[in-house]
């Protein structure tokens, strides 16, 4: 039986509606999330951020909780960066900045979210073109991640808020189409609800590629 951990949700500032539980500063909310007996906080930052790593550290260390994962999410939502964008070198800002949250993710030893940063299949475009390019940018950053003893969570987004991987299945077969390592699925009972038809067997169809949840 897996030995399961709990995280939270957290980030410096988020508006009301965003699926955000703790709010501020990252010593209090790693101080908050041990009190309230979880066993991680999941960090949503942006990867241009000044972080010190030191204080994050002494603060984890402290309060005897990890840092579960960083979330990539506004390097697309403030960034307006994607992995499959038309335009060369906004693709390559993508990657470049994904980088960058390996390397946070690195000195905190943790992991990362893929959500909103792979981009969309634009209206018109031949799909094929588009998970040919999202793969060959993943497995750039898959081994670049490994190197650094980072996981890689692709997120499962419902198919109103992006038009690719709406189901766990999706991940599944993309990752093992395209023979891409160290990426595995993270599941959102949000997002689940709205596109699974069953969320136990979606787990199922995962099996060990399921990362996060």
């Amino acid at each position: 039986m897996r030995n399961w951990k709990f995280a939270i949700s957290s980030a410096d500032e988020a508006p009301d509606s965003a699926p955000i539980l703790l709010k501020g500063d990252i010593c209090e909310i790693l101080k908050e999330a041990a009190r309230l007996g979880y066993d991680a906080v999941e960090i949503h930052v942006r990867e241009t951020d000044d972080i010190d790593y030191e204080v994050i550290k002494k603060c984890r260390d402290e309060y005897n909780i990890k840092i579960s994962a960083i979330v990539t999410g506004r390097l697309n939502t403030h960034g307006k960066c994607n992995l499959m964008d038309d335009i060369p070198y906004i693709a390559h800002a993508a990657v470049e900045g994904i980088k960058t949250y390996i390397g946070i993710a690195s000195n905190l030893d943790a992991d990362i979210v893929l959500g909103w940063v792979r981009g969309n299949v634009p209206p018109g475009g031949r799909k094929s073109k588009y998970m040919s390019r999202l793969a060959k940018k993943l497995k750039i950053l898959a081994e670049f991640a490994a190197q650094r003893n980072v996981k890689i969570f692709v997120e499962v987004i419902n198919r109103y808020e992006t038009n690719v991987f709406n189901t766990a299945k999706e991940i599944v077969v993309f990752l093992e189409n395209y023979n891409i390592p160290n990426c595995y699925v993270h599941l959102d009972t949000f997002h689940m609800n709205i596109d699974e038809v069953d969320s136990a067997e979606a787990i199922i169809t995962c099996g060990e590629k399921l990362g996060y949840m």
